[in-house]
């Protein structure tokens, strides 16, 4: 541990408080000196003497003293703040500026901003590489899928038609699923590069909508035992923005609906006209497990996952959230423990 008489700030002030002791010094021995030729008594000479060296040696006192204090509320935790920086800065995320001052002065306020950002780097380390783990059990499940049927097929010496088709099926369904998180981490590294492109023009948002939920109703509903309702009125909605986009928001929010609703559950998706305000509010709303309130304000942040075993890679709703910006629109989530999550979005009409 480096010793705080050694900086340069408590040199600097020792070298002031020797100037200073100097200079009353050099003031008192020029005052003596103009008294000796005025005061013609020795005793009272004396006692002049005597009060002045008394004098200047409790000034030199109250100046030590001065500089120990300083030194203990400013020196002090600025090296503690110097040594966690720098152990900080070599990797070490766990180093923490230990005692703040009690005063809340500019120190104590750099010190708890220190301790702040080491927490975060903390936060940002573990998430890193819960991310990494999360991608590598995402990308490995569907490739050990594609490989196992590929190999099936291969070796299979009187190919089954059921078997061919049930294997083709798989190995187009996993693919899919590669493909869409790929683009995910394409979006996710676009959008952290502020590069994330969107198409303006005219789209009609009901019909994107639709079409998703129909493709859903397809692949999904019947295979998973889950129930899909919609409840979409009929009619254009002109929304100025990127279709693919859009699309890609909604098949998003689907997919996590489905992952989280158990075998004989339902997901309805709802979407409302305010032509007063001319905005376009689409909810998504399933009976799954729901999440806590503690994650609730975190699922849109990158990385984010409330469980280590929750399915997904932790940057869908991430780009999800960036498109809608994008657009204009609005996220919002309602959810409680046991009772599912709805996904309210909102969006300006041409």
């Amino acid at each position: 541990m480096n010793d705080t008489r050694t900086s340069p700030i408590h040199r600097s002030m020792m070298i002031a408080v020797v100037l200073i002791a100097v200079l009353f010094g050099s003031m008192f021995i020029g005052l003596m000196l103009s008294l000796l030729g005025r005061v013609q008594e020795p005793q009272v000479l004396l006692h002049i003497s005597i009060g002045l060296a008394t004098a200047w040696l409790v000034l030199v006192v109250a100046l030590c003293i001065w500089v120990s204090k300083l030194r203990r509320a400013l020196v002090q935790p600025i090296e503690q703040v110097h040594r966690a920086a720098q152990a900080i800065a070599r990797g070490d995320y766990e180093a923490r500026v230990g005692q703040l001052p009690q005063k809340q002065s500019e120190v104590h306020l750099l010190a708890a901003q220190i301790n702040s950002i080491a927490e975060r780097l903390v936060f940002a380390e573990r998430t890193k590489n819960e991310f990494v783990s999360t991608v590598s059990h995402e990308l490995r499940t569907p490739l050990t899928a594609i490989k196992g049927w590929s190999e099936t097929l291969m070796l299979s010496e009187i190919p089954d038609p059921d078997l061919v088709h049930r294997g083709l099926g798989v190995i187009v369904d996993e693919t899919t699923r590669l493909d869409n998180l790929v683009m995910q981490l394409l979006d996710f590294s676009r959008m952290q590069a502020n590069r994330l492109a969107l198409e303006q023009e005219a789209v009609d948002i009901l019909a994107e909508l639709d079409d998703v939920v129909y493709f859903f109703c397809e692949q999904r509903a019947a295979r998973d035992g889950i129930a899909l309702q919609s409840n979409t009125p009929d009619v254009p909605a002109p929304v100025l923005g990127d279709a693919a986009r859009l699309r890609q928001v909604f098949i998003n929010l689907l997919d996590n609906a489905f992952k989280h609703t158990p075998q004989g559950g339902m997901i309805t998706v709802a979407a409302q006209i305010n032509h007063e305000t001319k905005r376009l509010h689409v909810d998504i709303s399933d009976t799954g497990c729901g999440i806590s309130a503690e994650h609730l304000p975190h699922i849109t942040e990158k990385f984010y996952k409330a469980a280590a075993n929750t399915p997904g890679s932790g940057i869908g709703l991430a780009v999800v959230e960036e498109i809608l910006r994008a657009h204009q629109a609005t996220l919002e989530f309602e959810t409680a423990p046991g009772q599912g999550l709805t996904v309210y979005m909102t969006f300006p009409l041409v």
